[in-house]
């Protein structure tokens, strides 16, 4: 961490003077590869700084990053392990103004958790997370947002970040959702019909941009996930790689309130094919299977769950602190 704090505070030449132009070497300690700083490793330093800003700051990393990092050093900072940790997104998805959850994104198998939504986001709150992941699912139908009052709602109420879908499909409705808190908007619909929008709205709202990419079998689904397309998943989130999007909401619809589990394998695929943020969603139903999400050999910004959370299947505050920890 003090090597870190070096760099961030002197810049690359000045931390090269202060740390030496000793050589580099790799160990392996406790099942855990260290490395010794030096010269030639001081460009990673630098990388790794950049999402650790935030920690040093308030004990946060910054949401958008690939993954959140703590830098732990030891008593002479000469030895630095990094260990990456994930974000825990607790789903709310809004029909007809109540919590809900669907099976495989099927409107008439809808299961109400919560008439208010806004009390359900502050059980979440009071776990402990550290966003809100919300989804209109009546407007991402009619498209165009039907369940504001209910987001609204739970905006005023809760102090952390939230992320919304459904219905977003115009620069007005983005400023709107914007302009009233939501830290940031997900396209889904509109990511496929048109593309210019998402690197319009992209550059005019840095960081607060983000594709959905809902899919079965690979390809990509609208409207709902009633529409299904050619457009296979990797061309489409390759097609944003220079967009400047915050992060890409990977669905994969058939394990979507199954119960059954993530795609691991395509999610992993997907964040190592591309440099955005790859936020894992569809199937999640336990600590375990969040673990090996984090594991999956991709850096993963975080996951989404929404059944497992409210039939006890996952308790959040306990996932939460395995994430992290």
């Amino acid at each position: 961490m003090a090597v870190i704090a070096i760099v961030i505070a002197h810049g690359l030449p000045r931390a090269q003077n202060r740390i030496g132009q000793s050589r580099s070497r790799q160990t392996k300690r406790n099942g855990r590869s260290q490395y010794q700083i030096s010269h030639h490793h001081l460009l990673v330093l630098m990388e790794l700084a950049k999402p650790c800003v935030p920690i040093l700051q308030s004990g946060k990393c910054n949401p958008t990053s690939r993954c959140k990092c703590r830098e732990l050093g030891d008593k002479n900072a000469r030895t630095l392990t990094k260990r990456c940790s994930m974000i825990l997104y607790p789903a709310i998805d809004l029909k007809d103004g109540q919590a809900v959850r669907l099976v495989h994104g099927d409107m008439g198998r809808a299961t109400v958790f919560n008439d208010d939504p806004a009390a359900q986001a502050m059980e979440f709150v009071k776990a402990g997370c550290e966003w809100l992941h919300l989804v209109d699912l009546n407007g991402a139908f009619e498209g165009e947002p039907v369940n504001a009052a209910p987001v609204e709602a739970i905006l005023a109420q809760t102090r952390v970040p939230a992320q919304l879908g459904g219905g977003i499909r115009d620069m007005a409705t983005i400023e709107r959702w914007l302009s009233k808190g939501l830290a940031r908007v997900i396209l889904g619909t509109v990511a496929v019909e048109n593309p210019d929008l998402v690197c319009q709205a992209a550059r005019a709202f840095p960081g607060q941009v983000a594709v959905g990419i809902d899919a079965r079998n690979g390809r990509v689904a609208t409207k709902g996930w009633a529409t299904e397309t050619d457009v296979m998943v990797t061309d489409l989130a390759r097609s944003f790689e220079d967009a400047g999007v915050a992060a890409i909401i990977y669905t994969d619809i058939n394990r979507d309130g199954a119960m059954q589990g993530p795609n691991i394998e395509a999610t992993a695929a997907l964040a190592n094919a591309v440099s955005i943020p790859v936020i894992a969603s569809g199937g999640v139903s336990s600590l375990a299977d969040l673990i090996a999400l984090r594991d999956c050999g991709a850096d993963l910004n975080g996951a989404i769950s929404g059944r497992a959370l409210y039939d006890g299947a996952i308790d959040l505050a306990e996932a939460l602190t395995a994430l992290n920890g």
